[in-house]
């Protein structure tokens, strides 16, 4: 099976050189390497003139953030998209031959998703996830409800059926939500990993802390149905709670109360469209919010 490796960038030259690197070790053949450049002005067409010229490399003279991903993916020839970071690759040179068997073997297996490792500076490892191995095994894949943004698998035919990633924030469990409201499928495959470098290059903490809290409550108000919209408030709070432990700028709290309210009012107003009661279970999960952010709470202060 062919698979396209689709990559948005901005200003991370170096790190990008490194993710690019990983790539090309693959022990695999069919695939190809999508970046869609977001206004760097750091060197990277360069690089990739230089180094990497099979790359199919698109710049883009505004940033346009994750909506990148969207232009490299209809530009994609694969069957299989690679979603990932530009600080981010594969672990193992087998992997791309591991995820086309995967998917050869279960056809009605829509998104793989690997075990995210975050490598820290002093090059200590952290895996994200959580996993309940109760359903499921390392073979077969244990059933998700979302999946990890560095290293993901999807058909192409997922974007066909469901559409393309909103704007940066909360974009994978958006996506999730849809696959699995239209039946989709996803698995967690723990054994295949990538390694992710989480670089500092041109990431504003503050901002990326105001931008991603509020797609969270964009979230709840979009799909949660009414009987579970305490979420919002165990939300808004749990946010805080990270944004102290990230030492964002006092300005930016300020700012999340009002564009908390104005998130509501609009996604209330224009794209509310609640799970139903008896189906949030399958789409959603058990422990709604909490889960989630307990286990980024425990990695957030190791």
């Amino acid at each position: 099976m062919r698979i396209s490796v689709v990559i948005c960038t901005k200003n991370r030259k170096d790190d990008l050189r490194v993710t690019l690197k990983g790539f090309y070790s693959q022990d695999y053949d069919n695939f190809e390497v999508i970046v869609i450049d977001n206004a760097s002005n750091d060197g990277t067409i360069d690089m990739i003139r230089n180094e990497y010229p099979q790359v199919l490399y698109t710049y883009l003279p505004i940033n346009i953030n994750i909506l990148a991903q969207n232009i490299g993916i209809s530009q994609a020839s694969g069957e299989i998209i690679w979603r990932t970071d530009s600080d981010s690759h594969p672990e193992s040179k087998d992997t791309f031959k591991r995820i086309s068997d995967i998917f050869e073997s279960q056809p009605n297996l829509d998104i793989i998703s690997t075990t995210e490792t975050l490598v820290k500076k002093d090059f200590s490892e952290i895996e994200l996830s959580t996993l309940d191995r109760n359903n499921g095994n390392d073979i077969d894949g244990y059933p998700v409800k979302s999946f990890s943004g560095p290293g993901s698998a999807l058909r192409k035919s997922v974007f066909d059926r469901i559409g393309y990633y909103w704007e940066f924030g909360m974009e994978e469990l958006d996506l999730s939500i849809r696959a699995l409201r239209n039946n989709l499928s996803i698995k967690i495959f723990p054994n295949i990993r990538t390694l992710h470098y989480s670089s500092e290059n041109d990431r504003n903490r503050s901002d990326r802390w105001l931008k991603l809290s509020t797609q969270n409550i964009r979230i709840i108000v979009k799909y949660y149905p009414f009987s579970r919209l305490l979420n919002l408030i165990i939300c808004y709070f749990s946010q805080l709670i990270v944004g102290l432990g990230q030492r964002v700028k006092l300005s930016f709290f300020v700012e999340f109360l009002f564009q908390s309210i104005v998130t509501v009012i609009k996604t209330w107003r224009n794209e509310r469209d609640p799970i139903p009661s008896n189906d949030f279970e399958r789409v959603i999960g058990k422990n709604e919010f909490y889960k989630g952010f307990i286990s980024f709470l425990k990695n957030l202060y190791k």
